[in-house]
């Protein structure tokens, strides 16, 4: 796989990993977005951890033009991943949220 800037394709492997990450690309682009934009579909997001600032990669991200939609299984899934209070920002901060049957917690009904 190889990355294309400025007309040229450099393999991912002989880039540095900030190089190729999609905050860093929109943070050093002339409008500091991307230039197309990027949906993050991130099933079983409650088992990505570590992730690294989930919190905020969806509160900021649409401004860079990185759309992140989360998928939970469940939303104890997550408060068990990062705790209720980190759970509480990451819930806060998504603007569309739908929960798909399932579920049974009462909490969470």
């Amino acid at each position: 796989m190889a990355t294309v800037r400025e007309g040229v394709a450099v393999p991912l492997n002989r880039r540095r990993e900030s190089e190729t990450c999609p905050r860093h690309l929109a943070a050093t682009s002339p409008e500091a977005r991307l230039d197309s934009p990027l949906l993050l579909a991130l099933d079983e997001f409650g088992n990505l951890s570590p992730l690294p600032s989930p919190r905020v990669l969806l509160a900021e991200g649409g401004g860079t033009g990185i759309t992140t939609m989360p998928v939970l299984q469940s939303l104890s899934q997550a408060r068990d991943t990062w705790g209720d209070h980190a759970f509480g920002a990451i819930w806060h901060a998504n603007i569309v949220k739908v929960i798909l049957g399932g579920t049974s917690s009462e909490r969470d009904l």
